[in-house]
């Protein structure tokens, strides 16, 4: 959420400190404030409403905490809307129309689930098939509005609401529900964003869940608001301390001189901003930065104290140098007591021979180019459900090995903070959460240029023509509540704006789930199909349907990850070219898998899917053993440091040229003469801009 949004919903905090209900018990004690809710927190007044006695209409987490910046869920907010929902009954104000609550239709909502009797109660108004519910998928804006109107359309004040301007990033025929939601109450059930734009795909939070709930009870109740306290818990003070920050995109931080940076139209500057009440502004050279909530795991990422974490990101011209050559980035942090902190750092442009422009430069022809690598690694070995679940020996060795060369700035080239391993050694677990947290994570932060890659190794299961990665934490009893349903990822890749997205799944492995009896068989092709069905998706698979996918204890790898472990190390580069592909990674695995398998008498076949991956291929790692060296490569790399990668793309391509024209000769001259130092690299480009006026 940006930090615009914010100051709209703090305009609650004024009126509210807050009302509570419409028959407020006398003598009740107020609902204390959850610890990790800071007491000037733009959502506090609502989070505590909310907790009061009188209404209690959210529950909190065990330890007392309210987790507000936590993504919120479907199960939770059908959950919550009926505590709402029914709130409102008990004091006259009836939604729905009542009657004997009927069956629950959704297949993967189980017997006993804490919220099925919601569910059936809300069924008159939820929207989408009734086949399934998908209750583990996150709440977008959207979805918000959508259900709002479907919930209130019909309450006698609803009519009078004057719906508010389409925003430009709603599609019309879902225009009249936004609309009827931002103008609906007093500030709107959903605020509205100061650039005008509504963010359907956003996910929401608890804390936004609690703003909406507590201004329907302001809109539909008729009763005069009393006020409540917020009460400072003890032991607590009001900001003790100036605010943080962290960069981590350009990677800044520890430098002792100055770090260098590929020059490009637009820099892109993200990090980490905390504080111990909450971050007011973030500007990066003047220019402010949108601002998202983290949570906890960021501030361990980041090694700040919070408890308030913000992610802050923002795309600005590229710093003008100074008389020395250096760049300056100057990035200010102000929190909400006004308190300041400001870090600068100094940017340089690289040499020919550094990690970031052999990266940029060794672009194989026929592969997209990419701007930020995202990728989430998950590996379990240990299972909490050991009588049912067999233990593995090698997947998290699997996918650190992977990691390692993910970020090594020489082969992979992903920067650490866009990579997320979750294994049985990581602070962060493998559960079934924590994946789908950090999958959102992604979805929300990857551009359209981006990559995405995301690998698996554990076990999986199928049944009743349903697929399932088994997290650490997987309840075989209780599978679909559990486990992690492969429509679910599917679903979050599809809400993904990346248009090159790798699946890499490496399960089952040998070994059964004990209460199936027999062997572990791999995943269905329709399974892994889906993951495919995609433009730009592609699939690597440890197995066809059918077989297993086998650990050998001499290679102390599942074998599928040790030959996709070589792959990237470089021996999957066919053509030497310095770069490994996806193709060039999957054939090398296919046809190694398949000797090891028929040399020990077994079968596995690794599956590939690429259907719809357009004309493209993508590079995935670089081979510093193979990379191209001579006066070529030495005046491509000399035109990486030079120009923005789109502008360098087309020099390189005119020095590729066997019989240029006579045109892109005269290009070539000056091209060369930029190379040798004797004109800059704006003269270059003036030049090229004036042979080709309407574009290159």
């Amino acid at each position: 959420m940006s930090f615009s949004k914010r100051v709209s919903l703090r305009r609650l905090a004024p009126q509210a400190l807050l009302w509570i209900s419409l028959m407020a018990a006398v003598g009740a004690d107020a609902a204390p404030r959850p610890p990790d809710v800071p007491g000037d927190h733009w959502a506090a007044p609502a989070v505590l409403a909310l907790l009061q006695p009188e209404t209690s209409l959210v529950e909190l987490f065990g330890d007392g905490s309210f987790q507000g910046g936590e993504t919120l869920r479907r199960y939770d907010f059908v959950k919550n809307l009926d505590n709402l929902v029914r709130h409102l009954d008990r004091h006259g104000v009836r939604l729905g129309p009542g009657g004997p609550l009927p069956d629950c239709p959704y297949t993967d909502v189980p017997m006993g689930h804490y919220s099925r009797d919601a569910i059936r109660r809300l069924l008159w108004m939820i929207p989408g098939s009734k086949s399934r519910f998908g209750g583990r998928q996150p709440m977008t804006r959207l979805d918000m509005a959508v259900w709002l109107h479907a919930l209130l359309k019909d309450v006698p004040k609803a009519a009078a609401v004057k719906p508010a301007p389409r925003p430009p990033d709603v599609d019309a025929h879902l225009a009249p529900m936004v609309c009827w939601t931002l103008a609906a109450g007093e500030e709107g059930l959903i605020s509205a964003y100061p650039d005008g734009r509504f963010h359907p795909d956003r996910a929401l939070t608890r804390y936004e869940m609690a703003y909406t709930m507590y201004q329907v009870l302001r809109w539909l109740t008729m009763a005069a608001p009393s006020p409540v306290e917020v009460v400072q818990q003890p032991g607590t003070q009001a900001d003790r301390a100036a605010p943080e920050v962290r960069v981590f995109e350009p990677e800044v931080e520890g430098a002792r001189d100055f770090v260098v940076v590929v020059r490009k139209k637009q820099l892109l500057v993200a990090g980490i901003a905390a504080d111990d009440t909450g971050i007011q502004q973030v500007t990066v050279n003047d220019h402010e930065a949108k601002l998202e909530f983290g949570d906890e795991a960021d501030l361990v990422k980041a090694d700040l104290k919070g408890p308030v974490a913000m992610w802050f990101r923002a795309q600005i011209p590229f710093p003008e140098a100074n008389a020395d050559g250096k760049s300056r980035l100057v990035i200010q942090v102000t929190d909400k007591a006004k308190k300041r902190v400001k870090k600068t750092f100094t940017i340089g442009s690289p040499k020919p021979d550094a990690p970031q422009v052999v990266q940029a430069s060794t672009q194989p022809e026929g592969t997209t180019r990419v701007a930020r690598k995202w990728a989430l690694l998950v590996g379990v070995n240990r299972y909490d459900d050991v009588e049912n679940i067999p233990t593995l020996r090698y997947s998290v060795g699997d996918v650190t090995a992977v990691y390692e060369v993910l970020v090594d700035p020489k082969r992979g080239g992903f920067g650490k903070d866009t990579v997320y391993l979750l294994t049985d050694d990581t602070p962060d677990k493998p559960t079934n959460i924590n994946i789908i947290k950090y999958l959102n994570r992604i979805a929300r932060r990857a551009e359209p240029e981006d990559m995405v890659l995301v690998y698996y190794s554990g076990h999986g299961y199928e049944e009743a023509g349903r697929g399932y990665i088994l997290p650490c934490n997987t309840d075989v009893e209780a599978l679909a509540a559990s486990a992690v349903d492969n429509t679910v990822l599917i679903d979050t890749l599809d809400r993904m704006k990346a248009q090159r997205i790798v699946t890499i799944i490496d399960a089952c492995h040998s070994g059964a789930m004990r209460r199936t009896g027999g062997g572990a068989p791999a995943f269905s092709g329709q399974y892994y199909s889906a993951y495919g069905a995609g433009k730009g998706r592609v699939v690597l698979a440890s197995a066809s349907a059918g077989q297993k996918a086998w650990e050998d204890a001499r290679l102390k790898h599942g074998v599928f990850t040790e030959y996709v472990k070589q792959g990237f190390y470089g021996k999957a580069d066919r053509n030497r070219d310095g770069a490994v592909t996806f193709m060039e990674l999957a054939k090398y695995v296919y046809e190694n898998v398949k000797k090891w398998a028929e040399a020990n008498n077994k079968e596995q076949e690794p599956m590939i899917q690429a259907e719809n991956f357009a004309a493209s291929d993508i590079m995935l790692a670089l081979n510093p053993d193979a990379l191209p060296t001579g006066p070529l490569a030495i005046k491509k790399r000399k035109v990486y440091t030079a120009l923005e990668p789109e502008d360098a793309d087309y020099a390189c391509s005119l020095l590729e040229k066997s019989v240029p024209t006579d045109q892109e000769k005269r290009i070539l001259k000056y091209l060369d003469e930029m190379i040798a130092g004797r004109i800059t690299a704006q003269r270059y480009l003036d030049f090229v801009r004036m042979m080709n006026p309407g574009g290159r």
